[in-house]
């Protein structure tokens, strides 16, 4: 009975997972897996809130919909894996494919340090240190330096498409404060690497002058103040037999995002290289 309950849970998590891909077909699935640390306390606040940066970040992308933390607890205890300690990334793998998870992020603390600098504001204090002009010393309460070892793997292939270590700084008036920030830049360094990985392009529908309207927007994980690259494509390389193997490309300037619909932007010429027209239908590519 249990054994059928597991699997009818299962069932249904899958169908979720592949009713949102439906309906937002642009986006990727990703299970942002427990995160392990070092058995200190530090480490532990890190780990917990690197794992809410992390789904932040991805959700607020754009291009992923990552699953509920409690839709993915219940589904490894129904299948019988641990959510704390070491992930075994063949068992990640295993919960993917079960869930209909394409992707699945596999992280480890592997710097985790919070110094408290109170000793050292009272002596700089005394010292008259900090006051008026010339070089000071950092006079933050507490200051915290993160590291995260990070894995993005494909649950289809097994690949790992990214293999990384992110870091965040970051000093203020709290503990919580300067974690979750220094944890928020890791975040937003281990998207912006990801982003690479994601090829995107589109197309101009009109251009005005300098104010070119694109067919992507938010629903293609495009963001006020993105610069893009406008191309076009030039004869294809054809190998002895005929086959194409390659096609190079002419860029002619670049864009950026001002203003972003659901379906679609409005871009900025900021540079030209090329004489080249910028009409409808020149491509559009991340830079």
């Amino acid at each position: 009975m249990r054994k059928l309950l597991s699997i009818i849970f299962i069932l249904t998590v899958a169908f979720m997972a592949v009713s949102a891909l439906s309906c937002e077909a642009a986006k990727k699935v990703v299970a942002v897996m427990p995160i392990e640390s070092p058995y200190d306390e530090t480490a532990r606040k890190v780990a917990e809130i690197m794992e809410t940066q992390l789904t932040r970040a991805l959700h607020d992308s754009s291009n992923y919909t990552v699953v509920e933390r409690n839709q993915l607890s219940t589904a490894m205890k129904e299948i019988g894996f641990q959510m704390t300690g070491a992930v075994d990334p063949n068992k990640t793998i295993q919960v993917g494919k079960m869930l209909g998870v394409q992707y699945s992020v596999i992280s480890k603390v592997s710097v985790a340090e919070l110094a408290n600098n109170k000793d050292k504001i009272i002596l700089g204090t005394l010292l008259g240190l900090g006051m008026g002009g010339g070089t000071t010393p950092n006079m933050d309460k507490f200051v915290a330096k993160i590291a995260v070892d990070i894995k993005f793997i494909d649950n289809e292939t097994g690949e790992i498409v990214l293999m990384t270590q992110v870091k965040g700084e970051k000093g203020g008036e709290s503990e919580e404060s300067v974690l979750n920030e220094a944890c928020k830049i890791a975040a937003d360094d281990f998207l912006t690497q990801i982003q690479k990985k994601n090829p995107f392009t589109a197309m101009v529908l009109e251009a005005y002058g300098e104010e070119i309207y694109i067919d992507a927007g938010s629903n293609a994980g495009l963001h006020e103040g993105d610069i893009l690259e406008l191309f076009k494509e030039d004869a294809p390389i054809k190998n002895m037999e005929g086959k194409i193997i390659a096609v190079r490309s002419t860029t002619l300037g670049r864009i950026q995002v001002k203003t972003v619909y659901d379906e679609y932007s409005i871009c900025q010429v900021i540079s030209r290289s090329s004489y080249d027209t910028i009409a409808r239908g020149i491509s559009v590519r991340r830079v």
